[in-house]
């Protein structure tokens, strides 16, 4: 340095200097700390899901999804109908007896979903199928009792 002080080149090596030192912790704290320091997951009940076990093969199911089978589940079971046997009760049904709603795909609203229940009178028990058309289907859907 001189007498007249801090000169342009030496502000511009130092301007270099100190970018270089924030981009090289920028790096290493992307490498070692990962997105966490920048990004955290929202802590909410939509992103939990369910693990169901269907024999060997183990199945995540996201609650958006179980939320809908269980929607459509409440309706069948106040719909009338004679439970002396086994029953399929389709959404249409439920729809036209103003049960239940149009079923929306919850990650795209674009998506109407489609879906039926099955009733088993020898346990009482109700069985909801849904299709999310390409998002999300049950296992064991079949689309020919949808109709």
């Amino acid at each position: 340095m001189n007498n007249k002080g801090f000169g342009l080149q030496e502000l511009l090596v130092f301007i270099g200097l100190f970018l270089f030192i924030l981009v090289a912790i920028a790096i290493y704290l992307k490498v070692k700390v990962g997105n966490n320091i920048f990004y955290e997951e929202p802590i909410e009940e939509i992103n939990q899901e369910e693990k169901i076990d269907y024999g060997s093969t183990e199945v995540e199911i996201p609650n958006e999804y179980l939320n809908i089978e269980k929607e459509l589940m409440n309706a069948a079971k106040k719909y009338q109908f004679n439970k002396n046997q086994n029953t399929i009760i389709t959404l249409k049904q439920l729809q036209d007896k103003n049960l239940i709603k149009k079923l929306i795909d919850p990650h795209d609203n674009t998506i109407t979903c489609k879906g039926y229940v099955v009733y088993k009178n020898s346990n009482n028990e109700y069985i909801p199928y849904i299709n999310c058309n390409g998002m999300y289907v049950t296992e064991l859907y079949d689309s020919n009792l949808e109709n």
